[in-house]
């Protein structure tokens, strides 16, 4: 990172502070803290998120900060003066389907419009959707060097630095996959008890490996569709203030607080660079847990966040929030295991526990998993979580609770007396009174995977939302990976 950035590295480090906040260890409350703290001292902040959960508590994402900025107009510095009207439409996501089920083969008008957001399962999982989350990485990692202005990738892009891009993604997550989609009809009964059919949309079973040349078109089409439409989509947005040079996007604060920084891919490193290097910012507060890096398929690497400079020392333990209020010492106790393997460099023995004492089972298989989730009151189950690695472990479980322990209660027709089902990237951030993780992860992740510490933050995640009980479920999937037994 530093060697693009020889000549702004000390001014960028003189103005950094960062802080290491451990699962459930007051992030919150300290973003809180600090921002009340220099707007007693009249000083503007802005808290940056680059997760929608942690954003909606107290800031906002970096995409809605660029968003409004680029609406209201921002300053040419070259020309002195302010531009206005720069950006297109957002991408609407009706459109954005419509669109990629054209190139599945399948007319969008064949689709009933209140089956739409049920079919977007399987939309995304088709030829032109697949594509662009491609694409998206690319950008997100290589942004500048391969997209450029205006969008023109027939032209302007050097194709083959985006073969290499593409060879990357290929190497580290496996060449991408598509699935055919197609129409079918299904016959239900109504509320008047009518027999009706609809229209859905579905994948098949048999993935395709999408190599170069069809990647190469799909995102060209892709390009040439948003250019006629006038839309932007996410990644358009983040890269307005990288693309133009000599214009002034940075947020007219004095201090920046960057929330879940460990999220960060490799275009908003580059922006809060340009950022911090900004002489209207006078600090900026990066604050996270890098053991909690989970978003590696679109381009965040611990490590990005690891090596950014800062003014502080980074090996010192006042670094490290120094407490934790989620959870007591067992459940600390159980979660650091997989912590220290996630090779973090920032020491953690100091951090205690302060919440109240927890308790930690370990339980194997279906039956012990359903055993164990037998013995909560139906009334807590909201206020439980079950955590899986996959939507297709999700399913299965969903599955198997329905036949083994809802059935038996005619009030689990009601969400709050189900539990909740969520993976470990959605679960990241909440908290709940009891959690049963899910230990086991499809094999094709361990065999693509190129660091095995990927799974010790996942399971350091998982094993961090409870309060009172947190349940280690292994051998849920046996025809499945623990991820424990490989870390």
């Amino acid at each position: 990172m530093t060697a693009n950035h020889n000549t702004d590295y000390t001014k960028v480090q003189k103005k950094t502070i960062k802080t290491i906040a451990r699962a459930g260890g007051g992030k919150s409350t300290y973003l809180r803290d600090i921002s009340q703290t220099y707007e007693k001292q009249d000083m503007d902040t802005q808290i940056i998120s680059f997760t929608r959960s942690g954003a909606g508590r107290q800031g906002s994402t970096l995409h809605s900060v660029l968003s409004k900025i680029l609406h209201s107009g921002y300053y040419n510095t070259s020309l002195g003066i302010k531009e206005h009207g720069k950006i297109r439409n957002i991408m609407d996501t009706d459109q954005y389907n419509q669109f990629c089920l054209q190139y599945s083969d399948i007319s969008p008008n064949d689709v009933l419009e209140d089956q739409r957001k049920k079919d977007y399962i399987h939309i995304r999982h088709g030829m032109m959707s697949s594509a662009i989350h491609v694409w998206n990485w690319i950008r997100s990692v290589y942004h500048v060097r391969v997209y450029t202005h205006a969008g023109n990738i027939e032209k302007n892009v050097n194709q083959d630095t985006l073969y290499q891009a593409y060879q990357d993604y290929v190497a580290r997550f496996g060449t991408p996959e598509y699935n055919n989609l197609f129409l079918t009809s299904d016959t239900t009964k109504n509320t008047d008890g009518k027999l009706v059919q609809t229209t859905k949309v579905r994948k098949k079973r048999t993935p395709i490996q999408m190599r170069y040349p069809m990647f190469f078109h799909c995102i060209r089409e892709y390009e040439k569709w948003k250019r006629a439409m006038q839309y932007d989509d996410y990644t358009d947005i983040l890269m307005y203030p990288l693309l133009r040079e000599g214009t002034d996007m940075c947020p007219r604060v004095d201090v920046l607080l960057i929330d879940e920084a460990q999220d960060c891919a490799p275009i908003h490193w580059e922006i809060i660079w340009k950022f911090a290097t900004h002489d209207r910012i006078q600090k900026v507060y990066l604050v996270g847990d890098d053991s909690q890096c989970l978003y590696n398929f679109t381009g965040a690497q611990p490590h990005d966040f690891q090596r950014f400079p800062c003014s502080n020392n980074t090996n010192s333990q006042s670094v490290i929030l120094p407490r934790i209020y989620r959870y007591g010492s067992e459940i600390w106790k159980n979660a650091y295991q997989f912590l220290e393997k996630t090779n973090t460099p920032y020491d953690s023995s100091h951090v205690q526990p302060v919440g109240k004492a927890g308790q930690v089972l370990d339980v194997y298989g279906q039956k012990g998993m359903i055993d164990i989730l037998h013995k909560i009151p139906k009334e807590k189950r909201d206020n439980s979580v079950i955590i899986t690695a996959t939507n297709a472990q999700k399913k299965d479980i969903f599955n198997l609770l329905d036949n083994e322990i809802y059935q038996f209660d005619p009030a689990s027709i009601y969400d709050e007396y189900r539990f909740p089902i969520k993976t470990y990237h959605a679960v990241k951030g909440g908290t709940y009174r009891n959690a049963l993780t899910v230990f086991s992860c499809p094999k094709k992740w361990i065999e693509r995977s190129r660091d095995y510490t990927e799974f010790a933050r996942m399971l350091y995640v998982g094993t961090t939302r409870a309060q009172n009980v947190q349940i280690n479920a292994h051998n849920v999937f046996p025809q499945q990976v623990d991820m424990d037994t490989i870390i």
